[in-house]
């Protein structure tokens, strides 16, 4: 009974808030709580990733490789390879080592780039639908105040729509699919040709952002706006542009031939032949009998670790070689989505209400 009253209790203080000393409430964004809590799921998903089948294969061969040139010159008790060092290896070692690293961090740094062409395309959006608001109706009186009214409601519905169109095809380039048929709550309400012409031109989202521009100028000659804000929104229209071409050039440029080729080999030659000097080295440091089996326990042990990392990191710099998906595997694009159309729907001026959410959040029914 205790523990249930205290539940309660924090249930009722969750919801009130917290009362701060300028007399605010505050209470916890439950929202942003639970999209950071997907980012980390989509996170913790792909954290083994770079543990595939061919790193693992690799190092069970290298381990195995080492164990046999251990047991091979345990038994023939050879006295060739008694002057074994490994400071050759140690220094490439370290020089490959670094190589490695410098790879992942370089792809890595071009990943968070491509997450934050995410932000500034939504950001764009969000500021062409302040600006809008700057559009009204320039008759008053009675024999045009209707149709100013219902154009200016228009031209509000469609830029909203379109920048949500344009949010979408732009989330498709990045998942590398192709909008066959946008949404219906998306498609032009009086033709079918857009959804034709979206679906015929290699680069759609372009084709919508000159649609909007088509829009603006509709507006600016019906002197429903002025021509400075028409300037500030093509500075958007503008930024939108050159964010999809950001995405695209990261897209489709390919990765490093050279270095690809230079680390895969040089990665495979150094494991390859440090995990045998491994074992010989061992034999020189244990005499046979019980030392013998401890020191082939170490050549295994440091084979496999050896050889799991240097194939892990060969392999985790791979994985971040195309930025946009290294990205796009780990943001929530539905929520994002979802977060974008309805704050465009709330920002736009519309007093009547006529510009729904056109992408809400897909409820539990439709997960």
């Amino acid at each position: 009974g205790l523990k249930t009253g205290r539940d309660l209790a924090h249930h009722r203080h969750s919801a009130l808030g917290m009362l701060t000393s300028e007399g605010a409430r505050l209470k916890s964004d439950d929202s942003l709580v639970t999209a950071v809590a997907k980012v980390e799921k989509a996170s913790d998903r792909i954290i083994f990733r770079w543990l595939s089948a061919e790193v693992f294969g690799h190092s069970i061969l290298a381990t195995a490789l080492a164990s046999g040139v251990y047991v091979f010159d345990a038994t023939l008790n050879a006295k060739m390879f008694a002057e074994i060092t490994l400071t050759p290896h140690a220094m490439t070692g370290i020089v490959l080592g670094l190589l490695l690293a410098i790879r992942i961090f370089i792809g890595s740094s071009r990943a968070y780039e491509a997450g934050a062409l995410l932000t500034k395309f939504c950001q764009s959006c969000r500021t062409m639908a302040v600006l809008a608001t700057h559009v009204s109706e320039t008759l008053t009186i009675s024999a045009g105040a209707a149709m100013e009214k219902s154009a200016t409601a228009e031209f509000r519905y469609e830029l909203v729509r379109l920048l949500n169109l344009a949010w979408f095809l732009f989330k498709a380039m990045l998942m590398d699919v192709t909008v066959v048929e946008a949404p219906p709550a998306l498609r032009a309400k009086k033709s079918g040709i857009e959804a034709q012409l979206l679906s015929s031109v290699k680069n759609p989202t372009i084709i919508v952002v000159k649609m909007i521009s088509k829009l603006l100028v509709k507006q600016l000659s019906a002197e429903r706006i002025s021509a400075t804000t028409v300037a500030l929104l093509d500075g958007e229209l503008t930024k939108l542009i050159e964010t999809y071409h950001s995405a695209q050039s990261m897209q489709l440029a390919p990765p490093s031939v050279a270095l690809e080729g230079f680390t895969k080999f040089f990665t495979v030659a150094w494991v390859y032949t440090v995990c045998p000097l491994v074992a010989l080295t061992e034999v020189a440091s244990n005499q046979p009998g019980a030392e013998g089996t401890a020191g082939l326990t170490l050549t295994i042990c440091y084979s496999f670790v050896i050889s799991l990392f240097f194939f892990g990191l060969f392999e985790a710099g791979k994985l971040v070689e195309k930025p946009i998906k290294a990205i796009m595997a780990v943001t929530d694009v539905d929520d994002m989505t979802a977060t974008l159309s309805d704050d465009l729907a709330n920002l736009v001026d519309d007093p009547d209400g006529d510009v729904p959410v056109f992408l809400p959040a897909p409820t539990a029914s439709m997960v």
